[in-house]
């Protein structure tokens, strides 16, 4: 008799697997340019940001977030780090149930 695989119990050990490694990251204390650029902005009004990113190619909304975000649980490079491993967890979660909804656990898995 051939046992068939566990899809839904797959696709619930790859995003709590993805966690883990994301927050496991965020222990790190390297800060990479970009990052380093994205501290330095959410030091300042929230004014000055917009008009700051008004001549830059990414939209204000992740500094005015970072800003927010710093404000509520500080500044360390932890928590600055886990500011964007909680919206992209968001995003996999969201989209990967959208994606298993219509096409099936080992497709959710795949994507």
């Amino acid at each position: 008799m051939e046992k068939k695989l566990n899809w839904n119990f797959i696709y619930k050990l790859e995003n709590i697997s993805i966690l883990i490694v994301l927050i496991i990251l965020c222990f790190g204390k390297n800060v990479w340019y970009d990052e380093s650029f994205s501290i330095s902005l959410m030091d300042e009004k929230v004014l000055e940001i917009i008009g700051y990113t008004a001549s830059d190619v990414h939209p204000p909304f992740y500094y005015l977030y970072l800003k927010l975000f710093s404000a509520l649980f500080g500044t360390s490079i932890f928590v600055l780090h886990l500011a964007s491993v909680i919206p992209f967890m968001g995003l996999l979660l969201l989209f990967g149930s959208s994606i298993k909804k219509q096409y099936g656990a080992n497709w959710a898995v795949v994507s």
